[in-house]
């Protein structure tokens, strides 16, 4: 039976098969093979075709020719699966985006609401016209974002092309460490939406440093994860939404911890200190520890007790203490943690 007789459903249950299949070997099948293979992709694709990932099927192509096939199931893709929905690629972005002509492939598909490319890097220019174009895309992850050269002073441009982002996973490029973190505060500033911004809060590097008044947003944002220093500022207020907090810490006045103890949702929390600060973590665990899932503390106390975390954790499923003795309080019974699967603990001193 030909390909271009089956119904679009049984189209897309033989597509979906097609490109989850790798090829095992190191240079991809003869070219003429590859032809005829890339000619039955080319033939399944329909309108009903909802998600993508063009990676396992080009590891059936000679690496010399793969930029070439890229393009080509790109500008399939804009052709034939107008309600596509979902775009993986996550290899040899570098290799065709080079050609403007190539992003305009994937801006052509209209409804698409996840690209998702992390080995691409773009200019912010670009990015924005990509978002634009595309008038559902909520989920948008590259591999890094050019901010050298922002145009900081057309905010309306700015939110009008990225406002409807919920998910932006990015590196900002820059030549100053302060042009990242002015980028970083600007979309916290005006894009509302976001939910996950630049990158898991777990592999941040580096937190939100020294917020100011002007730096917070007009309104609360649905941001789920914020990497921070001790503020005055009630950040509860403008970040609402927050299930992941890492807190980078030393010693600063009281009421600067304490305005970080209001958030409502916290289920993943990490504490990293340089210096003994006495009650921090308690008031943490006051704080969160009900609804924790997982806790990793870094420094700080120079020991913590087993039975306080698990009396004040009930939920906790990992746990990681860096640098910070643990032990059980005389006469106590042995700490029991109902949930956990995962502990680490690592002494360097």
């Amino acid at each position: 039976m030909l390909l271009t007789s089956l119904s679009n459903d049984v189209k897309n249950l033989v597509l979906n098969n097609l490109i989850r299949t790798e090829y095992g070997g190191p240079n991809g099948i003869p070219n003429a093979e590859f032809v005829d293979y890339f000619q039955a992709f080319s033939n399944l694709l329909n309108w009903k075709t909802k998600d993508m990932e063009l990676d396992p099927l080009m590891t059936f192509c000679r690496k010399k020719l793969r930029a070439k096939f890229y393009k080509k199931a790109l500008h399939l893709l804009a052709e034939k699966t107008t309600h596509l929905q979902t775009l993986v690629i996550t290899k040899n972005w570098n290799a065709i985006i080079g050609e403007q002509h190539v992003l305009e492939s994937v801006c052509r598909l209209r409804n698409l609401q996840t690209l998702t490319a992390p080995d691409l890097y773009l200019d912010l220019s670009d990015v924005m016209h990509t978002c634009k174009e595309l008038e559902y895309l909520t989920h948008f992850e590259l591999r890094g974002i050019n901010v050298n050269e922002v145009n900081y002073k057309d905010v309306d441009e700015f939110k009008k092309c990225l406002s409807r982002l919920e998910v932006f996973l990015f590196t900002p490029v820059a030549e100053l460490s302060e042009d990242k973190d002015k980028f970083r505060k600007h979309c916290i500033k005006h894009l509302p939406n976001l939910q996950i911004f630049e990158c898991r809060v777990e592999k941040q590097g580096l937190p939100l440093s020294f917020l100011q008044k002007d730096d917070l947003p007009l309104e609360a944002t649905a941001l789920r994860h914020l990497y921070i220093v001790p503020t005055i500022m009630p950040l509860d207020q403008f970040f609402p939404e927050v299930k992941s907090l890492k807190v980078l810490y030393w010693v600063v006045p009281e009421e600067k911890i304490d305005t970080l103890l209001n958030f409502g949702h916290v289920e993943w929390l990490e504490l990293n200190c340089s210096y003994d600060v006495e009650n921090v973590v308690d008031k943490f665990l006051a704080s969160y520890g009900h609804g924790l899932l997982e806790l990793n503390i870094s420094g700080g106390p120079n020991s913590l007790y087993f039975n306080e975390i698990c009396t004040s954790c009930p939920l906790l499923s990992k746990l990681s203490i860096s640098d910070v003795i643990l032990e059980n309080e005389n006469g106590s019974r042995p700490a029991v943690f109902p949930r956990i699967t995962e502990l680490n603990w690592t002494l360097s001193r």
